[in-house]
């Protein structure tokens, strides 16, 4: 009878293997606690900007700080603020303000437009994203997500000829 052979070397890739690993785990820790709000495909808008390329733009230590610190930096296009109208009522959301109109989207896909002379106060805000997103994951965990974000990196396109 024929016995398998017992290979102790590890495989030439090995820390490759680790790391494909880890991002795996990573992904599926950002499916779990991001994807709800964030999308990694291009062009794609949820709740927060989408992820696409991150990792092409950000190193790690800064992914990890915009997780940790939300309110420290918040993406262009994605600050939140309190309306109040002179009529008293109170409108909280993503607020652009362009040409003395005030556009509130107070939920995905839902906006509603004021003129400067109906709003009262306008009040920036903190940031849509919880802080202690990361306090249910240990090091491991984190570091598995953060490699995950890592690994989106920008997709160049080539055209045909």
């Amino acid at each position: 009878m024929l016995q398998p052979a017992v290979v102790n070397a590890a495989p030439p890739n090995a820390n490759a293997v680790v790391k494909r690993n880890a991002v795996l785990r990573g992904q599926l820790h950002f499916e779990e606690a991001c994807a709800y709000c964030h999308s990694t495909c291009k062009g794609v808008i949820d709740v927060g900007p989408s992820l696409f390329g991150l990792g092409g733009r950000m190193k790690r230590n800064e992914i990890l700080e915009a997780i940790e610190k939300p309110n420290a930096k918040i993406a262009k296009g994605f600050e939140n603020a309190t309306l109040l109208l002179v009529s008293g009522r109170v409108l909280n959301g993503k607020v652009t303000v362009a040409d003395g109109v005030y556009r509130v989207e107070v939920e995905p896909g839902v906006s509603k437009t004021f003129l400067a002379k109906d709003v009262e106060d306008f009040q920036p805000s903190r940031s849509a994203m919880p802080e202690g997103t990361l306090d249910d994951l240990d090091d491991r965990q984190k570091s598995d997500l953060i490699n995950f974000l890592g690994s989106l990196k920008p997709v160049i396109e080539v055209a045909e000829k």
